[in-house]
């Protein structure tokens, strides 16, 4: 996924509609293997921080605590540092 800077509540918009077009097709494909589709929440509201723009280590501490956050920033964290 490749959200955009947000610099406007439109393009909060935009991105949090791509989030949403990923997670259907990935139920979507998981169900068509006759699979339960698997959906881990602190990867995914990570994904949500990252929409808003807000996506660091603070801000996944704060919503999801410390001990889940250790466990998944060095997969979700953006590659410079800061989110977008």
């Amino acid at each position: 996924m490749v959200f955009r800077n947000c610099s406007s509540e439109d393009e909060v918009l935009d991105n949090l509609a791509i989030l949403y077009r990923v997670q259907l097709s990935l139920v979507k494909d998981a169900r068509e293997r006759g699979k339960v589709p698997a959906f881990n929440m602190a990867y995914f509201f990570a994904d949500v921080l990252d929409c808003l723009g807000r996506l660091d280590y603070e801000a996944l501490v704060r919503v999801m605590g410390e001990s889940v956050a250790r466990k998944i920033w060095d997969e979700v964290k953006p590659f410079n540092g800061r989110a977008n």
